[in-house]
């Protein structure tokens, strides 16, 4: 069994990771009976979740991906807002009009109910559909 200690984890890495049933994931703030409890687990060979990831992922299996009803064109593209594209740069990149691309934007925006690139980005890197690098790149 492994245990993955960190700061933060993005939701996109506590979904790929809780579908390995030999990794554990504890938050570095959590307390240090759960940290304790943790380690005594692993070196058993068990997996254990803080109380916090259990009920993140608790909630997550109770409602559907917000991202999973957006079509695979308007993931790419968001992807590409995210990663700071222009409506023009992502046209030319896509080979599409600009029009398409502003209305694939405010179809994206509003499945995903925010009201800017920055929320939009803010979607993207939790959801795990940018990573950290891309974005500063």
């Amino acid at each position: 069994a492994w245990l993955l200690c960190s700061n933060e984890l993005s939701d996109a890495l506590i979904r790929r990771l809780s579908a390995e049933h030999h990794v554990g994931m504890i938050l570095k703030d959590c307390t240090a009976d759960e940290i304790r409890a943790a380690l005594r687990h692993t070196v058993q060979g068990d997996r254990f979740l803080c109380h916090r990831i259990a009920d993140f992922l608790l909630t997550v299996h109770r409602q559907p991906d917000t991202h999973e009803a957006l079509t695979a064109t308007e993931t790419e593209i968001l992807r590409l807002i995210a990663r700071g594209l222009s409506v023009k740069e992502i046209a030319s990149e896509r080979i599409s009009s600009t029009h398409t691309i502003i209305t694939h934007k405010k179809n994206i925006f509003r499945k995903l109910g925010v009201n800017n690139v920055y929320e939009a980005t803010k979607y993207a890197l939790r959801a795990g559909l940018v990573e950290m690098v891309e974005y500063y790149i």
